[in-house]
């Protein structure tokens, strides 16, 4: 079954965002909504852009969707607390051999993914897992990522999507991308080859019912209020109403570059390097 206007239009969307195709951005939003897409599902892609194509990218994308009014309400997400169990659901058997993996590679790195990526973007409500696997798959295909893509194709078979789905989602990652594609579409036929060889095999009645993230606490699931920032402007007064520590720490500073200056040591004399 081919993909849906709706799941076809968030991988477009995506796949603009990934490639930093910024005036594509509007018509792929609109297209978005004229496919039936509710606003969590817009926010929902562009938030997923985090861990294709990192924060930066996310940002610029967001920002040029709401500069277009075609992110009109805010939507909750997961911000803090425990991860959730979408990296379990994502690699299922073989969790504990990629969390592995990860860690041979950056033990830091491998914590960020799991816990963050994993237990905060991919654990958030506004598409479905399944949608994300689509993205992923589009996205991995055209980057030439084998090592990865196998686990995503075969994760957004067993959430529902055929072969043709999976097929059309990466055929559009091709399309967005201007890198040569003889070698990363041989290599992504073949990884989608192997996927759904082994749904067969570990699911001959067809896939599963999509599971459902699971949270600890479902509190940590909202739309976060901005906190006040502890840098203020110097010779500002703070809530409290003494001087922001930036005003304070302003004297101290210049009479320790104005010792610097005479040759003398900086802070209580110490001398300088």
């Amino acid at each position: 079954m081919p993909l849906s206007q709706k799941d076809e239009a968030l991988v477009q969307l995506f796949m603009a965002g990934c490639h930093h195709r910024w005036d594509d951005l509007t018509e792929m939003g609109q297209t978005c909504y004229s496919a039936g897409c509710s606003v969590p599902e817009v926010r929902g892609c562009i938030r997923h852009l985090i861990v294709a194509a990192g924060y930066t990218t996310c940002l610029a994308a967001g920002s040029r969707l709401l500069a277009a009014q075609l992110l009109p309400v805010d939507t909750p997400g997961k911000v803090s607390g425990p991860p959730g169990n979408a990296f379990e659901l994502v690699f299922d058997k073989v969790a504990p051999a990629v969390r592995n993996q990860l860690h041979q590679v950056d033990p830091v790195l491998g914590a960020y993914i799991s816990r963050h990526a994993y237990g905060d973007v991919y654990s958030s409500p506004g598409i479905s897992l399944r949608q994300k696997e689509l993205l992923m798959c589009a996205y991995l295909g055209q980057a030439n990522m084998s090592d990865q893509l196998f686990s995503h194709i075969y994760a957004a078979m067993r959430f529902g999507s055929d072969r043709e789905a999976c097929e059309q989602a990466m055929d559009i990652g091709f399309q967005r991308s201007d890198a040569n594609k003889d070698e990363p579409v041989e290599m992504a036929l073949r990884q989608l080859d192997m996927a759904a060889f082994k749904m067969v095999r570990e699911f001959p009645k067809g896939a599963p019912e999509e599971p459902e993230i699971e949270l600890l606490d479902s509190s940590c699931v909202c739309i976060p209020e901005l906190e006040d920032a502890p840098i203020r402007s110097s010779g500002r007064k703070t809530k409290s109403g003494g001087k922001s520590w930036a005003a304070k720490l302003t004297p101290i500073l210049t009479g320790y570059y104005s010792d610097v200056d005479a040759g003398l040591g900086g802070l209580g004399g110490l001398p300088t390097p």
